[in-house]
């Protein structure tokens, strides 16, 4: 694939996260060649999702394993100049550190022995009772009915009648005993013990007092192995009728009570989507916005945070947001819901009145709030969970905060956020769709090794892991690609993260809630954010929750069990034998990653056409991503519009040369013709008229000649001279009729008026001069006696009494 596409572009983007994505994007939605290349097998980089087979390979993968290999320097060295130099690149991301993964539920084949130990001894025990009560029940029945015979034989020696009477007492009790004994053998279940978890349950029991009508109740659906005999315990008794327990007549509350080991959890490993860097979206925020902007938001699927949870006095709590949640919380007294309403309503407004906090500006957020005085269940509601700002937030940045939350409040649902379905690696899945759209080009597991700087410090192109020279004018690179030594260790910082999967919610409810926590941590200066996803968000199967813990620190030698003991022991239960009504873990990943604060790199060795994007920080929302990628943007395309709304496909019309020349030619009509040939003849009118002029030019031509002719004939003959003045007559109207055809050719042909009448004026004049020459020759010719004045026409006569003539 990497031997087909070209080594020419405008911009190289190496990485796949979310900044690097959303800036290939805007390049090819503007019209930039772009190559987007990653050196994982995988798209999103440090943002990606991983199912649970695939975490074990990105462990690997960050060690070091099944990396690419830089390109060996002989061929650099062939593939660059004498004034070029080469700055080589990291291939490997060794950010990560500290990965721990942990199955925290039994052995599975300990608990599969144990098991069919247990089940293989319940079965011989429950096989055994029901045999001895079918012989003790077959034996009863044996003397019962001896007993019966004998009665009968003297009951009938004694009393006809009675005995008659009697007997059909008998039967009619000997029949109600069989049907019992016939019932208890139908209870019983052959179970297999090679397959244990497969039982054919089938009960048929006698519902009516006179046996008239029998229930027969089958499950072939899997479940573990019942006692056939049914247990007084195990079923309800509603008058004669039995009813099966409710875990047989339903699997599924069977399915979902059964025990987790690890074989299951990884027999479900399509089911889970495990973040790297779990974030989520303000519904106002400007991610939300330029999704929609750009149309990019139909790649993508949302779930809206259903509550917000906050730790007091060492109790979860749920936070009251919107106005309806304040007026039904119950931990919120009447006195502190207007005091918060208040509150918040001069939040939403505090740009407005800037003289309220004018004398903050310089202080911490919780100085503002003690001034309010607001109470100690208010305040923390308010820093913690709304505003979620530290002890070192500013009042200005404090109220931005709270002001930016109370505006995404209540857009798709009861609480200010959204989280993507199946994950945080779709957004920059959807982003580098949209520039595949526009002509970019994608390959993955390649990378850059090396990056080509010419003698002005100007990158001219990279070399790629195959060993090709790539031209570009502007390289974009992911933090993680770029050698330690050229940033600031001054801006290091680290984040510890936990994964976990556990067995139900941190706060119990009846339906399945996502939910966000933020919890301070010992010196107030950092937030702990808690995520917990349900199996609704696609993140786990059913009953399974995803907690994910990110905890911002300043130490790197610690690991991150240590940093994040703490919250686990106060939200989980550690060991699975003491049920103390918390959460259980059954997996857990645990590993730390290094951040900078600000990227600065040593500009006198990276060229300025270089663009370090920064990785992912602790923040909780991804406004400040949307932010760095369009200075980037304006910055280097200055005018151009930052991912505009795309077009839409079905307005968007592409025909070939061979479809537009059948669709002219099928257009074509005989209207069309007559009038594109009208249309010329309007646009020659000066062709025409001087073809008009040419026209009247010959015909008085025409009329000199007819006129002089009979000048030279000879006078001898009267009748040629007859003739020839017929002739001359004829001669003469013919430019009248000339002038009358050209002017109505002229009308048609719509010619300018002013035109025109210039025209007739020049053709009146010459037939003027016309027929006074003739006038002349007339008077020659009755001078001389060759014809009479009768028979001289005039000139000035009317033409419709010349016509009568």
């Amino acid at each position: 694939m990497a031997d087909e596409f070209p080594t020419e572009f405008d911009v190289i983007v190496i990485g796949t996260g979310l900044s690097e994505s959303i800036l290939a994007a805007a390049f090819s939605r503007i019209g930039q060649k772009v190559l987007h290349i990653d050196r994982n097998g995988y798209y999103s980089g440090r943002w990606c999702s991983f199912n649970l087979q695939a975490v074990g390979s990105w462990i690997n993968q960050t060690k070091g394993e099944d990396a690419l290999k830089s390109t060996d320097s002989d061929t650099v060295k062939s593939l660059i100049s004498d004034e070029e130099s080469t700055i080589e690149l990291e291939l490997t991301d060794k950010s990560y550190s500290h990965t721990n993964v942990t199955f925290n539920v039994g052995d599975d084949k300990t608990d599969e022995e144990s098991d069919l130990k247990e089940k293989v001894s319940s079965e011989d025990t429950s096989n055994s009772q029901c045999n001895e009560k079918e012989n003790a029940e077959i034996s009863e029945k044996a003397d019962l009915n001896d007993s019966q015979e004998f009665k009968h034989a003297d009951s009938v020696a004694a009393d006809n009648s009675s005995g008659a009477s009697e007997q059909n007492k008998n039967n009619t009790k000997d029949t109600s005993q069989k049907d019992s004994v016939n019932t208890d053998v139908k209870d019983n279940v052959t179970t297999d013990v090679k397959d244990s978890a497969t039982t054919d349950i089938k009960d048929s029991s006698t519902t009516d007092v006179k046996g008239s009508s029998t229930t027969d109740v089958k499950d072939s659906s899997t479940t573990d192995v019942k006692d056939s005999c049914l247990k007084s315990s195990d079923s309800k008794i509603i008058g004669e009728k039995k009813e099966l327990p409710e875990s047989v007549v339903n699997p599924d509350i069977k399915k979902n009570t059964e025990k987790w080991t690890k074989s299951r959890l990884l027999k479900e490993w399509r089911k889970f989507n495990l973040d790297l860097t779990p974030k989520l979206l303000y519904c106002g925020g400007s991610m939300v916005q330029l999704l929609i902007t750009s149309d990019i938001a139909k790649y993508c699927e949302f779930k809206t945070v259903t509550r917000m949870l906050t730790l007091l006095d060492g109790k979860l709590e749920k936070v009251p947001c919107s106005r309806a949640d304040v007026f039904n919380s119950k931990e919120v007294s009447m006195l502190e819901k207007r005091m918060l309403m208040k509150f918040l309503t001069s939040c939403a407004e505090y740009d407005k009145r800037p003289t309220d906090y004018e004398a903050f500006t310089d202080r911490p957020f919780t100085d503002y709030l003690e001034s309010k005085k607001l109470t100690k269940n208010i305040k923390h509601f308010v820093q913690h969970s709304i505003a979620m700002a530290t002890s070192e937030t500013l009042t200005p940045e404090g109220l931005a905060k709270t002001k930016k939350f109370l505006h995404s409040l209540g857009r798709y649902g009861n609480t200010a956020f959204l989280w993507p379905l199946y994950g945080c690696g779709e957004l920059p899945q959807g982003f580098c769709r949209m520039c595949a759209v526009f002509g970019g080009v994608y390959c993955l597991k390649l990378s850059a090794s090396h990056l080509v700087v010419d003698k002005d410090n100007k990158c001219t192109g990279v070399i790629s892991t195959d060993g090709k020279k790539l031209t570009a004018k502007y390289v974009i690179i992911e933090e993680s690609s770029v050698p330690v030594s050229l940033f600031n260790a001054s801006n290091k910082r680290y984040i510890s993260r936990v994964v976990l999967v556990t067995d139900r919610s941190i706060l119990h409810d009846d339906s399945q809630q996502l939910s966000l926590l933020q919890i301070p941590n010992s010196d107030g200066r950092y937030l702990t954010t808690v995520i917990e996803l349900p199996p609704s968000s696609m993140s786990s199967p059913s009953p399974l929750n995803v907690v994910h813990i990110t905890m911002e620190t300043e130490n790197g030698d610690t690991t991150p069990e240590l940093d994040l003991q703490d919250i686990v022991k106060t939200l989980f239960q550690i060991e699975p034998s003491q049920d103390d009504g918390k959460p259980v873990i059954m997996w857990s990943m645990f590993f730390k990653r290094e951040f900078y604060c600000d990227v600065t790199v040593d500009r006198t060795v990276v060229p300025e056409n270089v663009i370090v994007i920064p990785g992912p920080g602790p923040q909780l929302d991804l406004d400040i991503v949307v932010d760095q990628s369009r200075d980037i943007f304006e910055n280097l395309m200055p005018g151009e519009d930052f991912l505009p709304r795309p077009p839409n496909p079905e307005d968007i019309i592409y025909i070939d040369d061979a479809e537009k020349t059948v669709k002219d030619e099928s257009n074509k009509s005989d209207f069309t013709e007559s009038k594109s040939d009208q249309s010329e003849s309007i646009h020659k009118p000066n062709d025409q008229s001087q073809s008009d002029n040419s026209d009247i030019t010959e015909s008085k031509s025409d009329q000199s000649e007819s006129i002089n002719k009979p000048n030279d004939q000879s006078q001898s003959d009267n009748l040629e001279v007859i003739e020839s003045k017929s002739d001359k007559c004829e001669s003469i109207n013919k430019p009248s009729d000339q002038l009358q055809s050209d002017s109505s050719n002229f009308k048609e042909s719509k010619l300018d008026q002013s035109e025109s009448i210039n025209n007739q004026n020049d053709q009146l004049q010459a037939n003027n001069e016309s027929q006074t020459g003739s006038t002349d020759h007339t008077e020659d010719l009755l001078h001389k006696g060759i014809i009479n004045k009768n028979e001289v026409i005039n000139p000035s006569t009317d033409k419709t009494e010349q016509e009568k003539e």
